[in-house]
């Protein structure tokens, strides 16, 4: 299926971004051996109230892959809530054909007893985001602030360290049963090159919490692009126009929900082929297909170079 990348960059440069990233802000109170991060509003849905303190504890370590891959499970679980509902204290755990050997638990600070969905998915990304830049793969307590005050914590520990108390979890307002039956078909481009595995997990990691915060209803118009910062060298480009999105008067439409589900099968895709690369995905809902999205090596405006090119049969 060959497109033109020219007329993709032609699109970017009218398209409205998204573009999400943490920048230092000056801590708030005083927590040992914490490293505190502002999230600026440079996305839509990411409210200015929302902050965060990183606190790792150093003296934990943990193998990377299971912090990634834990984290995307329980990204990807959080975020096909409705972000504007909240959970009760939760446990959130890898269940793939590997091992992990971490849980992700979510805990309301006390007087409350539940945490809005938006600020748990955006605790979890921009937590491990940062200790996967510090490339620090240790335990770690993310502390949850909401208007400088703290409302809950996101604790990542090792399966031994977690005590029995923190085992029960519920939450209210999921809306992981979507109601349709939504298949994604994946291909690597051709001549695809490689990406950095940790550079695959932030980006997909990061486009789940940029499109959750758009709502569970929302359909995708327009070309857009989400992209994790600078410091990570893959996007995803999510095209329009009748070869990628096709014009459609009635449903199923393209939801970013749609988007959001597909991403974790993307990374299971890729463990399977063994193969970490440019990828394309094909959106098809209750049989009808409906878009794609393309996971691309570095940022759309470094790609006008690049001549057409066509999607390898998986």
């Amino acid at each position: 299926m060959p497109f033109s990348w020219g007329k993709i960059i032609a699109l970017i440069a009218v398209a409205f971004v998204y573009r999400s990233s943490a920048v230092p802000a000056t801590p708030l109170g005083d927590v040992n051996d914490a490293v505190t991060y502002q999230v600026s509003n440079f996305s839509l849905g990411v409210d200015p109230r929302f902050d965060m303190r990183v606190i790792p504890l150093e003296d934990r370590p943990v193998r990377p892959m299971s912090i990634l891959l834990t984290a995307l499970e329980a990204l990807s679980t959080v975020a096909l809530r409705d972000y504007t509902l909240q959970s009760f204290p939760q446990q959130l755990r890898f269940r793939g054909p590997v091992s992990s050997e971490v849980l992700i638990y979510v805990v309301p600070v006390p007087p409350a007893v539940s945490v809005l969905n938006e600020i748990t998915t955006q605790c979890i990304y921009y937590g491990v985001a940062n200790l996967a830049e510090d490339n620090l793969f240790v335990e770690a307590k993310f502390q949850c602030l909401w208007d400088n005050v703290h409302v809950a914590d996101v604790n990542i520990r090792k399966k031994t360290s977690v005590r029995a108390r923190d085992i029960n979890s519920r939450a209210t307002g999921s809306t992981e049963a979507l109601g349709e039956e939504i298949q994604t078909e994946y291909g690597y481009l051709d001549d695809a090159p490689n990406i950095d595995v940790k550079t695959v997990f932030i980006t997909i990691m990061n486009a789940i919490k940029s499109l959750s915060l758009e709502g569970p209803t929302k359909v995708m118009t327009g070309l857009l692009h989400t992209d994790p910062g600078p410091q990570w060298d893959a996007s995803i480009i999510y095209p329009d126009g009748p070869t990628h999105r096709p014009t459609r008067r009635q449903p199923p439409f393209l939801k970013y929900r749609y988007v959001v589900a597909s991403m974790k099968p993307a990374q299971e895709y890729m463990v399977q082929h063994r193969r970490y690369a440019e990828l394309i995905f094909k959106f098809v809902v209750d049989g009808v297909y409906i878009g794609d999205a393309l996971l691309i090596k570095g940022k759309p405006d470094r790609l006008a170079s690049r001549n057409e090119s066509s999607v390898a049969t998986a």
